[in-house]
């Protein structure tokens, strides 16, 4: 556990990780917008396959998600992504009279690119038009508050060894965010809106995986924090020579850390969802003296795409970004325990998938 108030915003895995070689590989971003006023949610969900080229797989892809569906355009050209290995910025255009390499200015970028997208953790830019005429435009600049931890790695320390599959990291566990969001005719003009930015690379996704995500809350009890950001997830870990099943929980609250892993405690999981986008997530995580409850529930369920390690993308897994989510923290463990904080909310992203999913998993770890 980390009680320490949070400092500089410094992340680890922040840059672009690829490419290795001639290798199968992806990596993949994923920034999430808040509406809280209007109850609306928005998912903008970066790729980049086999940038070395000349692979069946080599491709570049956004994906939009909002409530009315999901927007889908792929870049063929992967020459045309660039990817900054110190820090958090890259980009994928067409229809540029010469390369890009590095992020442009906002107004810039608009002249230069007709359809394309740049993306850093201060600015969240582009446009996409699919083949059936619908398009969305999205421009919106981030102030960073929370990153992960005291700038650590999301699965704990033994993560940063590359033969762990996948990589996953939480680049930015809260922040606001400025600018507006055109979905066909629709603008959603926003001045501060919760934001969250994750990131994923490896071969392909977990064979089985869920996830959960919120930083948008009514607080019900405990003392209000409008930082108050939460994100779950667990999955099949891979490594060279043998496969184990992983979750955690992630917790900043009034300046603290609440971290539960293996590492630090236990963490139990459930996870139930079908087709018709019913679904139930609960997770219970102790650790150094406090106790995590977790529930969510979807009635509106997408499907998202994704690569796996012999396949480009494909449907790999459903999503909600209006799921109603209930969490508890405690100090000590029942039945002695303490509630210190309830909160609520509508807007929680929630997530189950993996070419394994058959509709449920639960497990433990720790």
């Amino acid at each position: 556990m980390h009680n320490n108030a949070m400092t500089a915003i410094a992340l680890p895995h922040r840059g672009y990780h690829g490419p290795r070689g001639t290798q199968r590989f992806f990596e993949g971003w994923y920034y999430r917008l808040s509406l809280p006023e209007i109850g609306e949610s928005f998912a903008t969900i970066y790729s980049i396959e086999d940038p070395h080229g000349g692979s069946p797989f080599s491709q570049g892809a956004v994906q939009v998600l909002g409530r009315l569906g999901l927007l889908v355009e792929t870049f063929p050209q992967v020459a045309d992504f660039w990817g900054d290995q110190e820090r958090l910025a890259f980009g994928h255009t067409r229809s540029s009279a010469a390369p890009i390499r590095e992020a442009l200015d906002p107004s810039d970028f608009w002249v230069r690119i007709h359809t394309g997208y740049q993306a850093t953790d201060r600015l969240n830019q582009g446009r996409i038009i699919t083949p059936e005429g619908k398009s969305v435009v999205w421009e919106y600049t981030i102030e960073p508050v929370i990153g992960w931890g005291r700038n650590q790695a999301t699965m704990g320390h033994l993560s940063y060894l590359p033969v762990y599959e996948v990589g996953w990291q939480v680049s930015l566990a809260h922040g606001w965010a400025a600018g507006y969001l055109q979905w066909e005719e629709v603008t959603y003009s926003f001045t501060r809106a919760p934001v969250y930015i994750e990131k994923n690379w490896s071969l392909g996704f977990p064979e089985i995986w869920f996830w959960l995500q919120c930083n948008s809350f009514t607080i019900h009890q405990g003392a209000p924090d409008v930082n108050l950001t939460v994100t779950s997830g667990g999955g099949v870990r891979r490594t060279l020579i043998w496969e184990d099943e992983q979750a955690m929980v992630g917790l900043h609250y009034q300046g603290r850390f609440y971290d539960f892993r293996a590492e630090t405690g236990t963490v139990r999981w459930s996870a139930r969802v079908d087709r018709t986008g019913a679904g139930l997530w609960q997770v219970w995580g102790y650790a150094d003296g406090y106790e995590i409850e977790i529930e969510a529930r979807s009635v509106q369920i997408h499907s998202l795409l994704g690569p796996s390690e012999n396949e480009t993308l494909h449907p790999i897994s459903l999503q909600s970004l209006t799921g109603d989510l209930t969490l508890r923290l405690y100090r000590g463990r029942y039945p002695g325990n303490r509630l210190i904080l309830e909160a609520r909310s509508g807007l929680a992203a929630v997530e189950a998938g993996g070419d394994g999913w058959t509709g449920s998993w639960e497990g433990t770890c720790g």
